[in-house]
């Protein structure tokens, strides 16, 4: 499910962000990134509940679960979306074209999604 949000993260926002940077400016991109960390954390909080079908939450409890979920969440799907949002404000005024604006965003959201789930795995190790 992760890997499914992460590509549609990896894509869709990065589009998503560059669309809002040249329709409203830096703070529309603002305010689309906000929303996007919002969207997902609600998404975490709700799939650490038993209603959701997570098991882990019956032998851990909800706190502890839902604790991890947005630990990882915020690694892998929010550093990511910031990452995006710090490159495309930053090289707004110095980039016309969109494909290569698009681009540097996801580049930047890969290398950051590299880094913060192996700081992901590591943090699960030492938090389990």
């Amino acid at each position: 499910m992760i890997a499914l949000l992460d590509a549609v993260v990896g894509l869709v926002f990065r589009a998503w962000a560059v669309w809002a940077v040249r329709a409203g400016g830096p703070s529309r991109l603002w305010m689309v990134a906000g929303g996007s960390l919002a969207g997902i954390w609600i998404l975490a909080l709700a799939l650490s509940s038993l209603k959701s079908g997570n098991r882990l939450a019956a032998q851990q409890g909800y706190g502890r679960t839902a604790l991890l979920t947005v630990l990882m969440v915020t690694l892998i799907l929010g550093l990511p979306i910031v990452a995006a949002t710090l490159s495309v404000h930053a090289t707004r005024g110095r980039i016309r074209a969109t494909v290569p604006l698009y681009l540097l965003g996801v580049g930047a959201a890969l290398v950051v999604l590299l880094v913060s789930t192996g700081l992901g795995v590591y943090l699960v190790q030492a938090l389990v």
